[in-house]
């Protein structure tokens, strides 16, 4: 009995150092808070394997713009850029003309060169938020210094990159073990904001995120219906408002079509498409039938018109004559619908993007319709 209740008491105590140990949950608070651009150079980005390059490049530069949205001081540092590691992108430098450049001529880590620690420390600040290349190396290195002095450092995870993955696990479970707060952009971002009412809130942050995080825009364009405190929302205003039924909205886009292509005399068919499942119809081009099937993978269902269009014969032409289809090209590009919600990317391709209004159409391959479907997906929801 006395063995069993040392074990449980050895147990309980192992317990509570393990919860003394962890770091609490700490807010970041925009009037405490240091954004670090380290080593995110043109040649080190070559090294970053761990990332798509495109992805990756456009997370390194949502990360430096995270500073101007909520003007938070910056402070940039280069490591030999002379030489291969080469420059800080251009954008970059743009976007700071007036902020701290620190270039390191040898210093592996930055907190070893004295200017850069001068300026750390000027700034007063006590939260940092730090991404640079590589993971394991500059960004580890100075998360760890930073924390050793008593700092509180957050690291955008999807904005650090390294030779491989394996490589950037080890780093960012070596950070964590010290107390660094291994977050994502978005993590970031909505906690300096954290109020889509407050400023900067949804007028600064949303177009943010239209351009660096393309897939949380698409979400909120589209609520569901019962969403009313996104869907009422004058935060949400540059959205295109649905008023009309969908019968009408069929009349509207067969009228839109024919108007902006005169050869265009096209057959239009709603279909709805649940949230998280899928919905197959057949489409018709003359003798041949195809099946489409689609599938929603939003939580909202999806209202799919499906266009298919035949040429007008003219008066030269045989009234038994078959009109031929009307290419998906001549119609894509003759079309402009709203910003697409909840079709996969591999059964897509965006055309045309302004004024958040996106021309979309179907790659023919994926859904075996050939040239003679333009579809168009839209929430199935109605605002005043």
């Amino acid at each position: 009995m006395r063995f069993f209740a040392s074990l449980s008491l050895a147990a309980i105590t192992l317990l509570n150092t393990v919860r003394g140990d962890a770091v609490p949950w700490e807010r970041i608070d925009k009037s405490d808070a240091l954004l670090l651009i380290l080593d995110l150079q043109v040649g080190l980005f070559q090294v970053a394997r761990d990332w798509d390059p495109s992805l990756y490049k456009q997370n390194i530069m949502a990360h430096a713009e995270i500073g101007k949205i909520f003007d938070l001081p910056v402070i940039m540092t280069t490591s030999a850029d002379t030489g291969p590691n080469g420059p800080l992108p251009k954008e970059m430098l743009e976007m700071y003309p007036d902020a701290p450049l620190i270039r390191r001529q040898g210093e592996v880590n930055a907190w070893d060169n004295a200017e850069f620690q001068a300026a750390i420390k000027a700034s007063g600040k006590k939260q940092i938020i730090v991404a640079g290349i590589t993971t394991d190396v500059c960004t580890a290195f100075l998360a760890l210094s930073l924390r050793a002095e008593g700092y509180s450092v957050f690291a955008n995870v999807e904005a650090s990159g390294t030779y491989t993955e394996l490589v950037r696990d080890t780093a960012n479970s070596r950070m964590e073990k010290a107390g660094v707060q291994l977050v994502s952009l978005f993590s970031i971002v909505c906690d300096l904001m954290r109020d889509w009412r407050s400023t900067p809130g949804a007028k600064e942050v949303l177009p943010f995120l239209d351009t660096y995080l393309p897939v949380y825009d698409q979400f909120i364009r589209f609520p569901q219906p019962n969403q009313s405190v996104w869907s009422s929302s004058s935060l949400f205003s540059r959205r295109r408002q649905f008023q009309a039924n969908e019968e009408t909205k069929d009349n509207q886009l067969a009228c839109s079509l024919d108007t902006r292509s005169p050869t265009f005399n096209g057959k239009v068919t709603r279909h709805i498409v649940p949230a998280r499942r899928g919905h197959a119809f057949p489409v018709s081009k003359g003798k041949h039938s195809h099946i489409v099937d689609l599938h929603c993978e939003q939580a909202i269902d999806l209202v799919v018109w499906v266009v298919a269009p035949t040429r007008r014969r003219t008066s030269n032409q045989d009234k038994n004559t078959t009109p031929p289809a009307l290419p998906l090209e001549t119609l894509s590009t003759a079309y402009t619908c709203c910003h697409l919600c909840g079709v996969a990317p591999a059964m897509s391709e965006h055309l045309y993007s302004n004024n958040d209004r996106r021309i979309l159409r179907v790659t023919a391959d994926t859904i075996k319709v050939h040239d003679m479907t333009f579809m168009s997906c839209f929430p199935q929801i109605h605002e005043t």
